[in-house]
């Protein structure tokens, strides 16, 4: 919450509020052990120490309690992602930063990533616990923001002219499957080593 809102909102506003967010809290725990079809409102309920009746008082379902969770992550992720954007440097700086960023924000946030990649590591599962339009409608304004960086970095000759969207997709696939590899992991360490060996990688055949 912003410096200064908390102080603007009404004492029934700012209960509402973090009983809110220790709903979320709870909710991101329990699916990240037990995974969406497994979770039910009543576990969420227990964990956060709230009567389930109180919890449809602040979302209608779990369906709706998922999603509130991963548009919550996306926000943090967004926000960091677009001072990595708009800082100055060249484009392979930028992309370089935003590389790192995504593997630091998985460490701060391995609850939310266990429930993502629970979500999308198979095309088996409860269509209910699938994304919905807005969140793929986020990824993709977020995938265009880099896939704009790329383009820059074409046109100033850093990166190989192959098209803006092949390399962010490359970054993102590599991205992707390295983070599950880890997600998947009993009990995971960084390796700042093998991170920096990796972007090595795609710059050798991404850079121009």
């Amino acid at each position: 919450m912003p410096d200064g809102v908390s102080g603007q909102l009404s004492r029934k506003e700012r209960a509402f509020l973090q009983n809110r967010g220790e709903i979320i809290s709870a909710a991101e725990s329990i699916f990240a052990e037990k995974g969406y079809v497994s979770t039910t409102m009543e576990e969420i309920a227990r964990r956060a120490e709230f009567a389930v009746g109180t919890l449809y008082k602040f979302f209608e379902n779990k369906a709706n309690l998922h999603t509130e969770i991963l548009h919550t992550k996306l926000d943090q992720l967004e926000e960091e992602a677009s001072a990595v954007f708009e800082s100055a440097g060249r484009p392979l700086e930028k992309i370089e930063s935003y590389f790192h960023l995504r593997i630091s924000f998985f460490w701060k946030h391995q609850e939310y990533f266990q429930l993502l990649f629970q979500e999308t590591a198979t095309t088996v599962c409860d269509s209910r616990a699938g994304f919905s339009p807005d969140i793929l409608e986020r990824y993709e304004t977020f995938l265009n923001r880099v896939e704009s960086i790329f383009d820059q970095g074409i046109k100033a000759g850093q990166f190989r002219p192959v098209g803006k969207q092949i390399l962010a997709l490359s970054l993102e696939g590599l991205l992707h499957f390295y983070l599950i590899r880890l997600g998947r992991q009993e009990s995971p360490r960084r390796n700042r080593k093998e991170e920096k060996q990796l972007f090595e990688v795609f710059t050798q055949g991404a850079i121009s």
